[in-house]
């Protein structure tokens, strides 16, 4: 009783900006229990101002990215905004060095990969899908517990989905997607340059075994999301990205 006593009085003693911080999941409950109006009616403020603030940093990312590297690549923008999102408050599960390289290879995939899977034919693009999803699931995956290859693989068929016209269009995707990874980079970093992992990039490796179940899973996954948009193609259905955002909600 004493614990909990202790804890209620200092979440009534945090200022705005660290309710704030806390994420809807936190505050909510927060909201529920308390039985002084003041301090609900604080909680729900901090709720709001939350989620407006976040509404605009992400339209005034997207516009920006917009602008200087055109229409067709408003989706870099988004594809940076959700990662900043993500990484402020998540990591890779391993090594915080490794982990920063790591990320900057993933956007690499993000240059590479969805460019060449659409400028081939659906068979030898679901290789290539195959392949890049793959490599964006292990690398993101070593905890699956934070789910981070789900944002990271929503990226990739996002700019596989929304493509570009031409070569002019796709440098300056190419350049937009370099900033927002090492932008994306630098956050991981330094919200957990302190910590000390246990895993290293050799373990997430050496994890990768065919026996295994979590691997399995993500041959399983990478395989689905690549094979399903590869039948949506030769069905010569538009928009195949979003029959592979569906095999991502469901394996």
């Amino acid at each position: 009783i004493l614990n909990l006593k202790t804890i209620t009085e200092g979440e009534k003693r945090m200022s705005f900006y660290q309710m704030m911080q806390m994420g809807a999941a936190q505050l909510k409950p927060l909201i529920k229990k308390e039985n002084n109006k003041k301090i609900r009616n604080k909680y729900i403020s901090a709720l709001i101002a939350k989620d407006i603030l976040c509404i605009v940093f992400c339209l005034l990312v997207i516009t920006m990215f917009s602008n200087i590297f055109g229409e067709e690549n408003s989706t870099v923008g988004v594809v940076t905004v959700i990662s900043i999102l993500t990484y402020r408050l998540s990591n890779l599960g391993f090594n915080t060095k490794q982990s920063a390289i790591t990320m900057l290879g993933i956007f690499a995939i993000f240059i590479v990969g969805p460019y060449l899977a659409v400028s081939f034919n659906p068979v030898v693009g679901f290789a290539i899908n195959l392949v890049s999803l793959l490599a964006i699931i292990v690398l993101s995956g070593h905890n699956l517990i934070l789910c981070n290859h789900t944002i990271l693989v929503l990226s990739y068929l996002l700019l596989y989905g929304y493509e570009v016209s031409s070569v002019e269009s796709y440098t300056s995707r190419a350049i937009g997607l370099a900033i927002g990874g090492v932008i994306v980079t630098a956050i991981l970093y330094i919200k957990n340059r302190k910590r000390d992992f246990k895993a290293n990039f050799k373990d997430v490796i050496n994890g990768f075994k065919l026996n295994d179940e979590k691997t399995q899973w993500q041959i399983k996954l990478a395989l689905g999301i690549s094979l399903g948009m590869l039948i949506t193609e030769l069905l010569h259905i538009p928009r195949s990205m979003w029959i592979g955002l569906g095999c991502l909600s469901l394996i």
